[in-house]
Order: C-alpha cells, then sequence, then structure tokens
C-alpha cells in the first residue's frame, strides 16, 4: 500500500483515534473471511483455472478438468477448521449432491 505503519495501523487494528481524546473501536472494519467466504470448493477452483485459462496466463491444453480438485482442498479446509468455528459447516456437497463428513 506504500503507507506509514501509523497510517495503516488503525484499520488493521481496528482502534481509530477520532480527536479531542474520541477513540472508536470498530472490531469488524476489515473481514476477510466470515462464514464459509475462504472454504476452497470445487467450484471457486474451477472458477480460478477458467479465469487464468481466458487470461492466456494459463495455456488451455495445460487446464486439466482434474487439477482444480487436487489443488483445492476443501476436506483439508474442513479439517483444519472444524473445531476454529463452533459454527462451521459439518460436511461437504460433492459434485452431484453427495454430502459427505467435513
Amino acid at each position: 500500500l506504500n503507507v506509514s505503519a501509523k497510517v495503516i495501523s488503525p484499520a488493521l487494528t481496528g482502534h481509530f483515534a477520532c480527536g479531542h481524546e474520541r477513540m472508536e473501536h470498530l472490531t469488524d472494519f476489515h473481514v476477510f473471511s466470515r462464514g464459509d467466504a475462504s472454504a476452497p470448493t470445487l467450484s471457486r477452483a474451477n472458477t480460478v483455472q477458467a479465469e487464468l485459462v481466458a487470461a492466456e496466463l494459463v495455456p488451455r491444453a495445460l487446464a486439466h478438468p482434474g487439477l482444480p480438485g487436487a489443488l483445492f482442498r476443501e476436506d483439508l479446509f474442513r479439517e483444519a477448521t472444524a473445531n476454529l468455528d463452533p459454527n462451521a459447516p459439518k460436511q461437504s456437497k460433492l459434485p452431484g449432491g453427495t454430502l459427505v463428513p467435513a
């Protein structure tokens, strides 16, 4: 961002000095993920691959249909995050609608 730590710190910590000794605390100023926003789903993986091909950053011949699912591992994500969020989904939906334990 090319700004000093003093400038960006309030946005990252949620503590804003508003002047006249007034401080505002906004803990949700930045939300990097919430709910399933960062889940590496197969749908998102396919979208990334399609966009890379469309931008000609990946040759179409190298865009193997099975590659996105091998790189974006929703099962590992669910396992790693299961104990972090009590509201995390407990199962994943495979292509075709089959539900499996996360």
